[in-house]
Formats: C-alpha cells, structure tokens, sequence
C-alpha cells in the first residue's frame, strides 16, 4: 500500500491485522516518527488505554482493532509500558512485527509503502490471532485456512522439486 503523508498527519496506535509483519520503506520526502509497544507488552497498552479511555471501550469493545485510537506516548509510559521511538529517513524500511503495537505521524511531505507478510514464524502468531478473531467475530480480510493451505501446497511442491 502506498501512502502519501503530510506535516502532522498520524496514524493511530495499531497491531497488523492477521498480526502480520509489515515491512514499510520511505521512498521519499520528510520523515517519519515511530512509537512502538513490542509485542510482549501489548497487554500493558491495551490496559493502559481501558483506563485511559474508558468510554470508547465501552461504546466499542474491540476499538483498537479501527485504528482511531491516540494516546500519547508519554502517558502510556507513566503506566509502565516501554514505548521506543524511531525517526525514519527517506530510503530507510521501519519493521513491525507480529502483535506489536505502533502509531505514529509524518515530519512533513512524504511517500511510503508498507506491505503485510507471513514468514514460516508468523505461524504461531497465526493461530493467536485465529482464536482471538474468533472469540470477538471479527470479519477477516483473509481466509487464514486458504493461507494455510496455500503454505503447505507449495511446501509439498517444494519438496518434490528436491
């Protein structure tokens, strides 16, 4: 996905759907400022943002999962969470990684492109997110058995071709 930022404009605290990873490199222009949440702490910022917020978790259980939810990072700091912050300069790539949280905004005029993958380690994460899509019926935007599926397929092809 390609995505043109201008001065200010953000992009709200968020896991990859599927927890996916997702690679995003600065083609050009003004950079771009990262605030991220390993994977590990997720669930010290999504207890941080029930307290912080807790009317629109009442409104919408499942909010963070819209990518409308800002909280500043200092806020969540004073809640225990370790926040990083990274500057992304026009032809360098910034990594999430699976059920890292992230969020951030642009330093000006910019274009960047992200894309999701699945590595053969995203699998774990895979079944992660299948149970907790489940629980909340959450729509998916892929078919994880198709996904699966796929994977092994080419898995088999792989191992005949050797």
């Amino acid at each position: 996905m390609g995505l043109c930022g201008m001065c200010f404009s953000s992009f709200c605290w968020h896991v990859e759907e599927h927890r996916l990873y997702s690679p995003n490199y600065l083609h050009w222009g003004d950079p771009k400022v990262w605030y991220g949440v390993s994977g590990s702490h997720a669930p010290a910022l999504e207890r941080a943002m029930r307290k912080h917020l807790p009317n629109l978790f009442e409104e919408q259980p499942h909010v963070l999962d819209e990518l409308v939810t800002q909280l500043s990072p200092s806020v969540l700091k004073s809640e225990g969470v370790p926040v990083h912050r990274a500057v992304q300069h026009s032809g360098e790539f910034v990594l999430t990684f699976p059920r890292a949280y992230h969020s951030g905004f642009n330093c000006g005029f910019n274009c960047a492109e992200a894309v999701n993958v699945a590595p053969v380690d995203w699998l774990e994460h895979w079944q992660n997110a299948v149970e907790l899509y489940s629980k909340q019926c959450h729509k998916t935007s892929t078919s994880h058995d198709k996904l699966l599926l796929g994977s092994a397929q080419e898995a088999e092809r792989r191992l005949q071709e050797i």
